[in-house]
């Protein structure tokens, strides 16, 4: 099975240059199928992290907040776990924001973080994260950042 692989695509403030439609939603690549991506506001706005993050529902949901030079700010919303995976040219950063994220390392190490806590997973290193309660939390990851999902590991 071919890995899947996502990346982060943001790279100008004009949003007709990056293929951006009236309504603000863009195309991305998730394996051979598409998937849209809506940016909500523009890069250079004022915007409450609190705010973005109360309304949402969903069990799980990441999305691009901006990107500041060759890097990318995600937020994500979640309950539950997200599968194995791994960036191979990228390290990633996260700050918890409400809750507590479980990052569950391939060596069999687990990383707890609080409100307000942040730990960066090394480029390369396969994981995942785990939340037993509504988390919020930041990720920092380079633009071009690739993720392969890696299905045989369970924990």
């Amino acid at each position: 099975m071919t890995p899947v692989m996502l990346a982060c695509q943001l790279r100008s403030p004009s949003l007709k240059e990056n293929g951006f439609d009236a309504t603000g939603k863009r195309r991305l690549r998730s394996g051979s199928t598409r998937t849209s991506f809506t940016m909500n506001q523009r890069s250079n706005s004022v915007r409450n992290l609190l705010a973005l993050s109360q309304p949402v529902k969903e069990q799980r949901k990441n999305w691009l907040l901006d990107e500041v030079n060759e890097n990318c700010l995600r937020m994500a919303v979640m309950t539950g776990e997200f599968p194995w995976h791994h960036h191979p040219g990228s390290a990633e950063l996260f700050i918890v924001l409400e809750g507590r994220l479980h990052i569950d390392l391939a060596d069999g190490i687990t990383v707890t973080l609080d409100p307000f806590d942040m730990y960066t997973v090394p480029a390369g290193i396969v994981h995942r994260t785990r939340a037993d309660v509504r988390t919020v939390n930041l990720c920092f990851e380079h633009s071009q950042a690739d993720t392969v999902f890696v299905e045989h590991l369970s924990k």
